[in-house]
């Protein structure tokens, strides 16, 4: 293998670490502790404890969070068992399980999600008439 071909292989590897996508934590992983990121986590493993993340949080089907979520967005497609305070959109994905309670600025939910708990909807005010919780 000549050396420009090394190096192009180098720079290849080079540039797939500095791609911008969301940190993963793969099926089958398991952290115990706080999470705390600037950037996008997908998680498809499990993690057991409080996640702080100043982006999205997605959790994929095989995910599970025994925790509470503060993030900047939410999409939930496996399971939430605890609190999540979102300043931005949260989407429950057909298959979604939210155990726990739920403050956001807007809310989605698909057919086949399962959410128990209560919703605020933060920065709404109330409803005329309405105690400015939303119904789900």
């Amino acid at each position: 293998m000549g050396l420009s071909r090394k190096r192009q292989r180098r720079n290849n590897m080079e540039s797939v670490y500095q791609t911008q996508g969301p940190s993963l934590l793969a099926g089958g992983t398991v952290i115990t502790g706080q999470v705390k990121l600037a950037d996008d986590l997908r998680i498809d493993g499990s993690v057991v404890g409080d996640i702080i993340s100043e982006k999205a949080v997605i959790i994929g089907p095989g995910g599970e969070v025994r925790g509470n979520i503060t993030a900047a967005l939410l999409d939930i497609y496996g399971s939430l068992h605890g609190d999540a305070g979102i300043t931005g959109l949260t989407v429950l994905r057909n298959g979604a399980i939210l155990n726990g309670d739920l403050k956001a600025t807007e809310l989605e939910i698909e057919s086949g999600a399962r959410f128990e708990g209560q919703c605020a909807m933060a920065g709404t005010g109330p409803s005329p008439g309405g105690s400015g919780e939303a119904d789900v």
